[in-house]
């Protein structure tokens, strides 16, 4: 044990440990070192949420998949859905919950979602900072540790990105692309000082004189508080004022900053016109947007609804099934709508009377007969007989 902590911490540190235990006497976590994730990570999940792209990024998949309604389905036909799918959290929105999960697995790779009740009522998505995550190794059991208190079996529930052979917890953009995050907030720190520092002239003083350092400091000096004053100079002296032009590392940063973008689009799957970051070569169409639409749904969102669809139906009987309505995010063109709607009328899949039903609209009349027209007290009349 020694050994090992010297590894994590250094000889000099290990010893000044104090051995902790929860209230049934077995060793809480809160004690260990740090795993390896956590002392190699580049940009920690709090620290990378602050770069403007990671933040517009997961803010984008977020205001997307919370803008659809979560559906119940019983044996293929849709039923009333539960009030833990309604609402999840107390006295929150459904779309409360499904933005918490998505922040936690977008920036930790994990999400931990304390359940209450049995049955399950309501749930609390758990800052995945406070929870530690063990395996015993004698029975394989996974156990979960909350502000360092070990929790009863099934009371913590664990959502994750991507699942990893062997790997405990779920990784997610973070944790597999830390090196193009890293740049991204070096570049932010790299522009706070460069357009923030006073150390930067902002123009350029010259005498065809020679000058000594006094008389320098002296001239600067004079020329700034006359500057102050003044909107007009006159120099005397062959003096002359050059103000400093764009530099070109100005520019490189320019171009370093929308690589950064694309860069981080990539990472977390977004289409790099949803960041209002130009490709150059490509244009973005209304036929290709929705085509775009549909492929960030494939190849995006999927993962993050299918983790919370699969959540959110084990607190149901197995024969109720969640899934989100994706038919909101598809919306189309309202000449392409009915162009649709008119096709599945022609096939005989569907009929007007069933849309205008989807729509909560009533049937519309029926149509009058040539024969009503002619004789429209017919039947009043072989009622009377």
């Amino acid at each position: 044990m020694g050994a090992f902590r010297d590894f994590w911490l250094g000889p000099e540190q290990h010893n000044h440990l104090e051995v902790r235990v929860d209230e049934e006497g077995n060793p809480s976590p809160l004690i260990l070192p740090p795993t390896p994730g956590a002392l190699w990570a580049e940009v920690q999940p709090k620290e990378a949420r602050r770069i403007g792209t990671v933040y517009r990024s997961i803010s984008i998949i977020s205001t997307m998949i919370s803008q659809m309604d979560l559906q119940v389905y019983r044996e293929g036909k849709l039923i009333k859905t539960p009030p833990v799918v309604a609402n999840p959290i107390d006295e929150e929105s459904q779309s409360s919950f499904v933005q918490q999960v998505i922040w936690s697995l977008a920036l930790w790779g994990n999400a931990y979602v304390k359940v209450y009740g049995s049955p399950v009522s309501s749930v609390e998505v758990l800052d995945p900072d406070t929870v530690v995550v063990t395996r015993d190794e004698i029975t394989g059991k996974t156990n979960y540790w909350l502000n360092g208190k070990l929790q009863p079996k099934g009371k913590i529930r664990h959502l994750k990105f991507e699942r990893m052979p062997g790997e405990l917890k779920g990784h997610g953009p973070l944790q597999g692309c830390a090196g193009e995050l890293k740049a991204a907030q070096q570049l932010d720190k790299f522009q706070q000082t460069w357009f923030n520092t006073d150390g930067i002239p902002k123009g350029v003083l010259s005498s065809t004189q020679a000058v000594n350092a006094q008389q320098q400091k002296a001239l600067v000096e004079a020329f700034e508080a006359f500057v102050k004053e003044h909107k007009n100079v006159l120099l005397p002296l062959g003096i002359k004022y050059e103000t400093l032009a764009t530099k070109p590392m100005e520019l490189q940063y320019v171009e370093v900053a929308e690589a950064n973008i694309r860069n981080i689009a990539r990472i977390f799957g977004i289409p790099a016109a949803n960041l209002l970051s130009a490709i150059e070569g490509t244009s973005m169409t209304y036929t290709n947007y929705e085509e775009s639409n549909l492929q960030f749904l494939q190849n995006t969102l999927c993962r993050y609804m299918n983790e919370i669809e699969d959540f959110l139906s084990s607190l149901l009987p197995r024969s109720q099934k969640v899934q989100f309505n994706e038919e909101m995010l598809l919306r189309t063109s309202t000449e392409k709508l009915w162009s649709v709607n008119k096709l599945k009328t022609d096939i005989g899949y569907t009929s007007g009377d069933e849309m205008r039903e989807a729509e909560g609209k009533n049937p519309l009349p029926k149509p009058v007969t040539p024969t009503e027209k002619v004789n429209p007290n017919k039947d009043n009349e072989d009622s009377g007989d």
